[in-house]
């Protein structure tokens, strides 16, 4: 009688269901401990559950094991139950394994001819691990262990070093990862020495406000940077957990016992008694999941964002006045601060969450990010056209794009502006004012969303080739060729000239030009500045801007007129000394009519060489910018109006187009990929680094 076997069965399949609990949180990222406290088991556990998946999957480290796929198990496994003792006679036993042989070096030879072993067809590069978002940008670590970042830039906090990572952390303008090895690497602003990561080796690294914190092998905490509150000051001890706020920190205990130290203006570190095993920190609050499962908040409530909902939480996450948690399920809820859509979580089940300042990301079973607000990602894809329309809420832009898919995307902060569903040919935003957009159908019918003070996004019946919106009003152009305008018209703007055909129409915020099919520009609605008065002559391109008008010649040269102040025709206005001269890469004379004419300059100094002709033009609210047949731009008028010209290299380009708004400049370059910036100051621009989610 054989022997019976003792003890529990062996699994059918290849990983036990506590090891899968125990791989799924480990392609969330963090130590040993961190995932024991998420899951609630012992560190040890996590740990034997590590050794054996390992040992089983043939893995060489955490790493590998993190980006395993069941379609990865070991094919040699798949062929032991030929190796099988088998009764009977030696010789028996021999063919067999022969014949095994045989088999296996003609699976090997296939392999090789069709590239080798088998591999997840999403391929472990294209599937996130993690996610981290902070003040206005977000960064994304992928199975393969590689980070990709996007968002608002101010000093390269979008751009990470080379190699591999198993965690990623945003701070406001800096952004921390750990490497495989345990080291910190840190990137972006050290104006306060938040990038000089020390020496050693780590179990998890969280970005602040000009500092950060880090969990050591041992479990001390070490915080560099910025300490104007005592934020890089942690208490003594072992902990198990970390996060960093803005200007105050929070660590757990092996016991439970969680401890907040810095800024306390609003009772962020006045903890409610009681045993965590998660925290998040963030501007003036701060949520943690309580032993029992739910979730506990101090510190500021002018939203309820310190006031969560019933129910069990697997872990919570804060901005600045709304945070979110995720459930056992998969299921995200939010709560707090929602003008913007910041609470309005999409459907679907997510593995983990982050939130920033405004703006939510999280991670899906797929492997894939979502964000919202929508608007809050950073126009991912390739572009045909964009606009650049007036600030956000937070002072940033509001663009929209058109996708080459014929996708619509828009950007900007605590705005409800997400375009309806479809695909257009066509899009544009408001200049100022109401922030509003419009674009054509590929059937040519006008939609319009956002704001509607003055019913302008109540667009007619009808079929149109192009829109063009203002600040309040909005002009299309008719497949007929004739001009359709609707909305406010206190200024005339929307009085368009009847009887006449159009190449083009562009809505300036309180007036509007149009290119007839004759090459002549006409000008309609507030003239205070002369922004009507456009010279004679053949055009091919034109622009309105805020108080002045540009159109290009078929010459190629740009032709400005209307207020100056800022030196936004291109010629000195009484707010902007000349600065043209600077790399000679233009000159502007005054015409005639007291306009502006300007011309691109060769490297040689010569005006009106091919290739060095302007295709198009873009009148912004204080500053205008150009297209040359290069590709390359040149901007002029108000420094903080939204270019730079202390940097040539990002005015090279090349470019499609350009798009100068209130304060921002967008463009789009040769790629498709799509190009903004916004000057607070001379020297400080924030540039968009565009990307974003690709779920």
């Amino acid at each position: 009688m054989p022997e019976r076997r003792r003890g529990r069965p062996p699994h059918p399949e290849i990983l036990t269901p506590a090891e899968r609990r125990v791989l799924e949180e480990l392609r969330k990222g963090g130590t040993n401990a961190e995932i024991a406290v998420r899951i609630g088991i012992g560190p040890e556990t996590v740990k034997t559950h590590v050794s054996n998946m390992l040992a089983k999957l043939e893995l060489e480290d955490r790493h590998e094991l993190a980006a395993w796929r069941q379609e990865d198990e070991p094919r040699r496994r798949r062929w032991l139950w030929l190796l099988a003792p088998i009764p009977g006679k030696p010789l028996a036993v021999f063919g067999v394994v022969a014949g095994v042989a045989v088999v296996i070096v003609v699976i090997l030879v296939l392999l090789a001819l069709l590239g080798g072993t088998s591999e997840d067809s999403t391929g472990s590069s294209n599937v996130v691990a993690a996610v981290s978002t902070g003040y206005v940008h977000t960064c994304a670590l992928y199975q393969s262990g590689t980070i990709r970042c996007w968002g608002w830039d101010l000093a390269g906090e979008t751009e990470p070093p080379s190699g591999t990572f198993k965690a990623v952390s945003v701070g406001l303008r800096h952004t921390c990862a750990l490497r495989e090895s345990g080291a910190v690497a840190c990137w972006g602003d050290n104006t306060s020495g938040e990038s000089d990561a020390p020496d050693g080796r780590y179990r998890s690294v969280s970005a602040g406000s000009g500092y950060t914190c880090a969990l050591s092998e041992s479990g001390e905490v070490v915080c560099w940077g910025s300490n104007a509150v005592g934020q890089a000051s942690p208490p003594g001890g072992t902990f198990i957990a970390l996060d960093a706020g803005l200007e105050f920190s929070c660590a757990i205990r092996e016991s439970g016992e969680l401890l907040c130290w810095g800024d306390n203006q609003r009772g962020q570190l006045d903890v409610p008694a009681g045993s965590y095993r998660s925290v998040d920190a963030g501007v003036s609050h701060a949520c943690a999941v309580a032993q029992s499962g739910d979730a506990v908040c101090w510190g500021r409530n002018h939203y309820g964002e310190s006031a969560p909902p019933a129910g069990a939480f697997r872990s919570v996450h804060v901005g600045e006045d709304h945070s979110c948690g995720l459930r056992a399920s998969g299921e995200v809820v939010c709560w707090g601060f929602n003008t913007g859509g910041e609470t309005e979580v999409p459907a679907g089940s997510y593995r983990s969450v982050s939130t920033g300042f405004y703006h939510t990301c999280a991670v899906s079973n797929s492997g894939g990010v979502r964000c919202w607000p929508e608007t809050a990602g950073a126009l991912p894809g390739k572009y045909v056209s964009l606009e650049a329309g007036p600030l956000d809420d937070y002072g940033f832009a509001f663009a929209c794009g058109l996708e080459e898919s014929g996708a619509v995307s828009c950007i900007g902060f605590n705005l409800k502006v997400v375009p309806p569903p479809g695909r257009y040919r066509a899009v544009s935003v408001s200049r100022s004012g109401d922030t509003f957009s419009c674009a054509v159908r590929e059937s040519g019918e006008v939609a319009c969303w956002g704001g509607d003070d003055y019913r302008q996004t109540d667009a007619p019946s009808g079929t149109f080739q192009a829109v063009s919106a203002g600040a309040y009003h909005v002009c299309a152009l008719a497949d007929s060729g004739h001009v359709a305008c609707w909305g406010g018209n206190f200024d005339g703007q929307a009085d368009e000239p009847l009887g006449r055909w159009y190449r083009s129409v562009d809505a300036g915020p309180y007036h509007t030009c149009a290119l007839t099919a004759g090459g002549e520009v006409v000008c309609w609605g507030q003239n205070d500045h002369g922004q009507l008065d456009a010279p004679a002559g053949k055009y091919t391109f034109v622009s309105a801007g805020k108080d002045h008008s540009c159109a290009v010649r078929e010459e190629g040269e740009v032709v400005c007129w209307g207020r100056n102040q800022e030196g936004q025709l291109g010629t000195p206005g009484p707010a902007a000394p000349s600065r043209q001269e600077d790399g000679k890469r233009y000159k502007c004379e005054t015409g005639s009519m007291e306009e502006a004419v300007c011309m691109a300059l060769d490297p040689n100094g010569e005006a009106g060489r091919p290739g060095h002709r302007y295709v198009a033009v873009s009148a912004g609210s204080t500053h205008t910018c150009a297209v040359r047949e290069s590709g390359a731009l040149d901007c002029w008028g108000s420094e903080a109006s939204g270019y730079q010209p202390w940097d040539p290299q990002a005015l090279t380009g090349p470019y499609r187009s350009v798009s100068a708004g209130h304060w921002v400049t967008c463009a789009i370059q040769e790629s498709g990929e799509a190009m903004c910036w916004r000057v607070f100051d001379v020297g400080v621009v924030w540039t968009l680094k565009t990307g974003g989610p690709d779920d």
